[in-house]
């Protein structure tokens, strides 16, 4: 989720300071803070953030690998961008197959993102195939909204898409 807190520890420990940060970032950006639990973390996590009035929103997937399996080499088809251009936004609405209200949702996570990111894409027949984005903050690199066209898939185009934000 672009627009979460993300503990950063697997024990409940610090999950009030990432509330209390995360408040101040949400607020200033006019969002709501969500914060994201992932499974490997400490159950008392969960508990914490209920206690704090937090409850479950959705749902996500998230995939882990170690970056000797991942990191390849950069493949130069790769195109990356510290800035969000409307390329990259038009083909991941598209891709994504958002309303005009999604991708205007979309598009207001992805401006209000506060720490450094990249934009990246792979193009395949002169149209963009592959797109993901990658912020970093505390040297935790998190990948977000990693997609293929649908008629590109199977080629290993999102896995090269990924490794550039490692490279």
């Amino acid at each position: 989720r672009a627009n979460s807190a993300n503990p950063l520890r697997a024990e409940a420990a610090g999950i009030d300071a990432l509330v209390a940060a995360g408040t101040d970032l949400c607020r200033a950006q006019g969002q709501p803070l969500l914060v994201r639990v992932l499974s490997l973390l400490d159950p008392a996590v969960d508990r914490r953030l209920a206690a704090l009035g937090f409850s479950a929103e959705g749902e996500s997937c998230v995939l882990h690998a170690d970056l000797g399996e991942v990191v390849r080499g950069r493949d130069p088809a790769v195109e990356t961008s510290s800035r969000l251009g409307a390329g990259w936004l038009s083909a991941m609405s598209a891709i994504r197959e958002h309303s005009p209200d999604q991708a205007a949702m979309y598009r207001r996570i992805v401006d209000s993102i506060a720490v450094p990111a990249a934009f990246l894409c792979l193009r395949a027949d002169g149209r963009l195939a592959a797109l993901a984005f990658g912020v970093l903050h505390d040297r935790l690199l998190c990948c977000e909204s990693v997609i293929t066209a649908l008629e590109f898939r199977g080629r290993g185009y999102s896995g090269a898409v990924k490794a550039a934000e490692f490279a």
